[in-house]
């Protein structure tokens, strides 16, 4: 008698499992076109982040990426000794270090927005924007079941598709 193949079992396919595998594919494309220019995929990351609000607190940079303050420090660190960062003391409390992209740091983040964007572009081909209405709800529902929720104020599913 033949055993049943586990990869076409059903709990193969669980929701938890697919949303791994997504994760995980989605992880790689960015990770291979931010190196393709030099930089490791957490720098990327905080160049998105910078690029959308310069100016954070390093506090509030962990925060957004989801990551501890000594991991930010250790990425922040390495950003610096390559130009693409500077930090400073927040104006009204010197204890708060504050993080600003330089002018090479913006060069880089022009072309980690063109990454971003080429692969949300993979990501999205072949939706409706009903679909992605939809999935970017229940996305947003997910991530909230899990305990998480948004790095700063959300905007609404229209605002973020028209």
């Amino acid at each position: 008698m033949e055993q049943p193949n586990q990869e076409s079992s059903p709990e193969s396919f669980t929701l938890t499992v697919l949303l791994q595998h997504a994760g995980k594919l989605l992880d790689d494309q960015l990770r291979a076109g931010f190196e393709s220019f030099g930089l490791y995929p957490s720098q990327g990351r905080v160049l998105h982040v910078l690029g959308n609000r310069d100016g954070y607190e390093q506090q509030e940079l962990a925060s957004a990426m989801k990551v501890s303050a000594p991991t930010v420090s250790g990425i922040l660190k390495r950003m610096e000794a390559e130009g693409l960062i500077a930090r400073y003391p927040d104006p009204n409390d010197e204890r708060v270090s504050r993080v600003s992209l330089t002018r090479k740091g913006r060069q880089k983040c022009r072309l980690v927005g063109r990454v971003v964007k080429e692969v949300e572009r993979t990501l999205v081909a072949g939706f409706s924007r009903a679909q992605l209405r939809a999935a970017h709800s229940s996305l947003r529902q997910l991530r909230n079941n899990l305990g998480g929720g948004p790095p700063g104020p959300e905007p609404s599913v229209e605002a973020v598709i028209p």
